[in-house]
């Protein structure tokens, strides 16, 4: 929502404050096609934060069940319900997608930040890391 944010308003304000842009240590000027990109822009990034926040929910995992906290309210689902667990691949801190049903919602969860990070990928060294690797295994999500 910040990069939104500072999109439109550094859109808004280089059109309308003359030499508030510097290109190459002089003063320049934004067009109107770049104020509306920018303004679509921000658009964008503030609807995609808000499609993302509300999937985004905290997570208890067990033996047996998975704890599924949302912001209203708690569902215990037992593994053998979950259809889909994936870690979303090139994101930081490891972002995990859990879908509980066929027709359900897909939701995301972030796990804690201790991961190493390779160019081509990352690898979640915590113990829900090796917990949920565990758990693909053996229940072959």
């Amino acid at each position: 929502m910040v990069v939104s944010i500072i999109l439109v308003f550094s859109g808004v304000r280089g059109y309308v404050v003359e030499d508030s842009i510097m290109i190459n240590g002089e003063p320049g000027e934004l067009s109107l096609g770049g104020l509306i990109f920018l303004t679509l822009l921000g658009s964008i990034f503030a609807i995609l934060w808000n499609y993302l926040r509300q999937r985004m929910i905290r997570v208890r995992l067990g033996g047996q069940n998975i704890t599924i906290i949302n912001s209203e309210e708690e569902i215990i689902v037992p593994w053998t319900e979950i259809k889909a667990l994936k870690r979303v691949p090139f994101v930081v801190p490891p972002l995990y997608k859990i879908k509980t049903q066929e027709d359900g919602p897909t939701f995301l969860f972030i796990n804690n930040p201790l991961y190493l990070d390779f160019g081509f990928g990352i690898y979640d060294m915590t113990k829900m890391g090796r917990f949920i690797r565990k758990k693909r295994k053996e229940l072959n999500l």
